[in-house]
Order: structure tokens, then sequence, then C-alpha cells
């Protein structure tokens, strides 16, 4: 069977993993949107979601991330820094979903990331969060899974029965198709 999985956040790559198990051929079409995975690194955090029903569920993502980084995926967890007009927004958001986060100083955030020339005098640091970089992670989830993946980047303009038109005229074929897109 042929499967097209769109998305190659966590819910995209387990879909191909499990698809791949079953015996079957994945293409994992990653990117065309302008979200987290897009760019040089998948961020797994949850200090950037909009609201606290947002952040409970991206928490819930994390402990799963955890679990395959203990399994031996290629994803870190050094934590993230946040500092300036979004620490109002984040920490009452962070208390209530329960995610923890510590108030440093200048000191501790150079510590953290000693590349920035100027440390902000406050800072929050959110220890429970990642990274992993999208190519590494997509190419573990194939061999773990025995599938054929192939990383395609382009947004999808028309479904058909039985293919997936790109915007760039490409025609991809597939049995069947699973939308993990995300939010974006």
């Amino acid at each position: 069977m042929r499967v097209i999985v769109i998305g190659a956040g966590i819910v995209g790559l387990l879909c191909a993993r499990a698809l791949g198990r079953a015996g079957a051929e994945v293409t994992v079409l990653a990117g065309g949107g302008a979200r987290a995975s897009e760019g040089s690194l998948v961020w797994l955090n949850v200090c950037s979601a909009q609201d606290t029903g947002y952040a409970l569920l991206r928490a819930a993502s994390l402990a799963r991330w955890a679990d395959l980084g203990d399994a031996g995926w290629p994803v870190r967890f050094p934590g993230s820094l946040m500092w300036g007009d979004e620490m109002a927004r984040a920490a009452p958001m962070m208390a209530a979903a329960g995610w923890p986060a510590e108030h440093i100083g200048a000191n501790r955030f150079a510590e953290l990331a000693p590349g920035v020339a100027e440390p902000p005098a406050e800072a929050l640091f959110f220890p429970g969060e990642g990274m992993g970089d999208p190519a590494e992670l997509l190419d573990h989830a194939a061999a773990e899974a025995g599938a054929v993946a192939t990383r395609r980047r382009g947004r999808a303009v028309a479904l058909r029965p039985g293919a997936l038109d790109l915007a760039d005229g490409t025609a991809l074929q597939a049995d069947r198709i699973v939308v993990a897109a995300g939010c974006g």
C-alpha cells in the first residue's frame, strides 16, 4: 500500500512509523507551511502556546517526544529561554498548565546562552523543552519502521482519487493520504 503522510511533526512521524511497520510504502510531505518544523529545527515547546488548552496538548506531546528520545530518537531537551514582552503573556499560562518555568537573572541566562552579547536582566527558563533536526527525525522514523520515506517539500493544492497534486505540478500517487499538518 502506498501512503502519503502530510506533515513531519510528532503525529506525522509516528503515523509514518506505524504505517511502515505495517508494510506500507510511505512518502512524508514535510514543509510547505511556515511553521516550526519548516525552519532549522523542530522546537519542542509548550511556552509558545497561545492558550492554556493548547499548552496542555503540547505538554502531552512533549512527554511522548521524551519517550522517543529515551528510545534513541535524535531529540535533545536542553530547555528554552524567553525574555521581554512575551514573558508577561507566557508566565501565567505556563503556571495554569503546570509547565515548569524558572525565573532567572542575567548571570544564569549567560550560563545557558553564552553567545548572547547582552543577557536580559530577567528571563524565563523552561527546562523541559527541546529540539530535533527534522531531516534526522524523518530518517530515524523511516529506518525504524522499515518504511520508504521521501522528503518532499511543496504545498498540496488538489486532492484527487489516488493522488495528491503539488503546486509545482508534481502528482504524488497514493492509496491513502493522512493529513497530519498541525494547526498551521
